[in-house]
């Protein structure tokens, strides 16, 4: 995993010492970092996240916490958990598949998407990915922070039902449904594997890659963002299936807590309130 010098102090209080001590400190008590590189200002670990702790530790903060448990340093606080009220907008969500234990969505509306602030594009750049716009960048940012996937769908793409309400439904594909996927392929599904749909078609595979289709692009003013906990066993076998192993589907397949979603949503909403 590329781990970011500078992101890690986010999450600590005091100074983080220099960083040949951090490799160290992790080298010894943790975690193999199998090289640094330095990247402007900013010096990029390359740390070897064993499977034994890929559930809380394939992040910037489970890194930052790892590091300061073994030099005592004090970690921050994490924001505390929110609650939304419900909207008409969304009328229901629905998990009917064993691939899927626990599903959030909140409407957020008023968008302004565009390009993403530097420290975001940088933070991003520094471990390889690419930016694309503030909302999608926020996601990002925010599973390479707490290791937890999230998803923006643009509701303007999105299939109402018959009351002009939004439905989200999770559950297993179709035999011979098909999806293009954000990075243009286009696959067929199969009943063994999980998707997220709306009224009349697939947006999502679950735990692995979004649709082309509901996309968020500068032209978006709604969207539903999504944060979901799906089986391990499941994604790793779609992803093996589909030809595909993205960020998102290394973090289900190592089996991270539903209880992430909890700490990501307040994070989720307080940047998309100020960057979008």
């Amino acid at each position: 995993m590329k781990v970011s010098y500078k992101w890690l102090q986010d999450y600590i209080e005091e100074p983080l010492p220099a960083v040949e001590k951090v490799v160290d400190a992790l080298t010894m008590h943790a975690f193999e970092v199998e090289g640094v590189e330095k990247k402007g200002g900013d010096s990029v670990l390359d740390v070897k996240v064993l499977p034994n702790r890929s559930h809380d530790c394939l992040s910037h903060y489970g890194i930052a916490s790892e590091i300061a448990s073994i030099l005592e340093l004090t970690r921050k606080p994490l924001l505390p958990k929110v609650s939304l009220t419900k909207t008409e907008k969304l009328s229901k969500v629905s998990i009917s598949t064993k691939s899927c234990d626990r599903g959030v969505a909140v409407y957020i509306t008023d968008l302004q998407v565009g390009e993403s602030p530097s420290f975001i594009k940088e933070r991003l750049q520094s471990v390889g990915q690419k930016p694309i716009n503030n909302v999608v960048d926020i996601t990002n940012y925010l599973m390479l922070s707490f290791g937890q996937p999230t998803h923006a769908f643009d509701l303007g793409k999105l299939s109402p039902n018959k009351k002009e309400s939004y439905e989200l439904n999770i559950r297993d594909a179709k035999n011979g449904e098909k999806l293009k996927l954000l990075n243009g392929k286009e696959v067929e599904l199969t009943s063994s594997m999980c998707v997220l749909a709306d009224t009349e078609k697939v947006l999502d595979v679950a735990g692995v890659m979004g649709g082309l289709e509901s996309s968020v692009t500068k032209e978006t003013k709604e969207i539903l963002l999504t944060l979901c906990h799906f089986d391990s066993v499941s994604v790793r076998k779609t992803s093996q299936a589909l030809g595909l192993r993205t960020d998102a589907s290394h973090r289900f397949e190592n089996n991270i807590s539903s209880s992430l979603i909890d700490r990501v949503l307040p994070y989720a909403l307080e940047l998309i309130s100020e960057l979008a």
